[in-house]
């Protein structure tokens, strides 16, 4: 028994440390790379070219833990990479995902194809043709056009690309569905494409940083909201990019079609906006798709038609139905075409380990706890047993507000069911109040925002009550 262990120990040590050498030759610049925080230490995404092959690299993440990108140092630790990961049993790959996990708070997918690589630089050559781009090094342009736009963080938003041949090609692979469902499981969540419906994959930013960009990076930060925690974030890179380019690739996040996030989901592809990886709406009237002075008849837009918000907003589901029948078919495909239908708050909460108090045993439990106006543990209990957010009995024992506990425990509650994340109600109880806003590593989204930003007063006075609802 003891020498089966080893050697299964030994084969997975090669498959992750493992490096296969390619007689190709490709031009690209130094690497970006992002790092994440864990019990390990922080440690970086780093592709070279002596060690990896040509194709694609999926790196996912706890997004509530300490990350950043930029330009990997001299001397830096490196996340190890899962090579040959098919050649895995299931059970051997959902351990090996959740240690690593546990380790780095990240993991790293090696789909090393040369095949694929090529067809998915065909596609963002296609991208960059449809939009009127000129190839980077000649000085002509230093940004897809677009806004908004970071030359800096290197993230494209608002040019098209965030839904263009590439990226929507990227987020439709079946490996990184199947590789998406196993790190949701090792992070205690349930698998998101386990069954024929599709998902709701956000449009999120597309990585673009050219050699002519004043890349500065992304400064280490955690990202909160009022109510969440976080969520995972994956990272597809392509790698080598193309000729002149420092790092290409698309963020990656996917969840089961709940009715809001699907309607929210088509609410974006309609309009052709970006979004964050919580499936928000972008607080622009529309998405700004071109860098002024645009061209005669606008910048065209890649994945369909565009209406301007206001329209988008006002469309019957029958309008909003039609209008995404007119979409290129590499949106219209990632798009689910079936909600499901989500539990109720009693027995979510019940599931994951929150069982229902009501009346006498809810009284008791107050009266025995040393602390019970912070125990947030208990508000779930309450609510699992059908206690009434804004009944006298829940404010009877806890805070009312834009932030004592029965504001942002029940918006707490509904996040958790919408993106069918159970972690963020144990992360939620685990916090058991405001956290300190005046630190530098508890930032949201950017990681880069001003002192009244992180002021305590001014973010429960200004920006909670703004963010009850996706942002409109």
């Amino acid at each position: 028994m003891v020498a089966v262990v080893i050697v299964i120990v030994i084969i997975i040590s090669i498959i992750i440390r493992s490096r296969v050498g390619s007689s190709l030759s490709f031009e690209f610049a130094d690497m970006v790379g992002t790092f994440v925080e864990g019990p390990a230490g922080r440690h970086w995404l780093r592709l070279t070219a002596a060690a990896d092959p040509p194709g694609i690299y999926f790196m996912v993440f706890k997004q509530w833990e300490h990350h950043g990108a930029g330009e990997v140092p001299d001397g830096a630790l490196e996340l190890p990479k899962i090579r040959n990961w098919h050649m895995l049993s299931p059970v051997q790959l959902s351990e090996l995902t959740k240690t690593l996990v546990t380790t780095y708070n990240a993991v790293v997918f090696a789909i090393e194809d040369l095949e694929l690589h090529k067809k998915v630089i065909q596609l963002w050559n296609a991208d960059l043709k449809q939009i009127g781009y000129t190839a980077p090094g000649t000085g002509a342009l230093d940004v897809v056009p677009g806004l908004p736009n970071s030359r800096t963080a290197g993230i494209q938003r608002g040019s098209g690309v965030v839904r263009g041949r590439m990226a929507c090609h990227l987020r439709g692979l079946p490996s990184v569905h199947q590789l998406w469902d196993i790190c949701c499981v090792a992070t205690g969540r349930p698998a998101v494409f386990e069954s024929d419906a599709a998902a709701v994959i956000p449009p999120d930013g597309v990585l673009f940083t050219s050699t002519d960009h004043d890349f500065e990076g992304l400064a280490g930060h955690r990202d909160w909201e009022r109510d969440s925690c976080g969520l995972l974030q994956g990272l597809i890179y392509v790698w080598p990019p193309p000729a002149g380019v420092r790092r290409l690739g698309a963020a990656f996040s996917a969840y089961k079609p709940h009715p809001e996030l699907m309607e929210r989901a088509e609410m974006l592809a309609v309009a052709g906006w970006s979004s964050s990886p919580e499936v928000d709406w972008r607080t622009s009237p529309a998405p700004a798709l071109g860098s002024p002075p645009a061209p005669k008849g606008e910048w065209p837009v890649i994945g369909g038609v565009v209406v301007a918000k206001a329209e988008a907003v006002a469309m019957s589901p029958s309008e909003r139905a039609q209008a995404l029948r007119s979409l290129s078919t590499h949106v219209r495909q990632l798009l689910p075409s079936q909600a499901v239908c989500p539990p109720t708050t009693a027995a979510w909460l019940t599931l994951h380990g929150f069982p229902p108090l009501a009346g006498k045993a809810l009284e008791k439990a107050w009266t025995n706890n040393d602390c019970p106006r912070q125990n947030r543990a208990l508000f779930l209990q309450a609510l699992a047993g059908g206690m009434k957010p804004g009944s006298s009995e829940a404010r009877k024992y806890w805070a009312y507000g834009p932030t004592g506990v029965l504001a942002t425990g029940v918006a707490l509650v509904a996040k958790s069911i919408m993106f069918a994340d159970p972690g963020k109600l144990q992360r939620w109880v685990d916090d058991g109040g405001a956290r300190n806003r005046s630190t530098s590593t508890d930032l949201q989204p950017s990681g880069r925002v001003g002192d009244k930003r992180k002021d305590r007063g001014h973010y429960a006075k200004n920006l909670l009550a703004g963010q009850k609802k996706p942002r409109i």
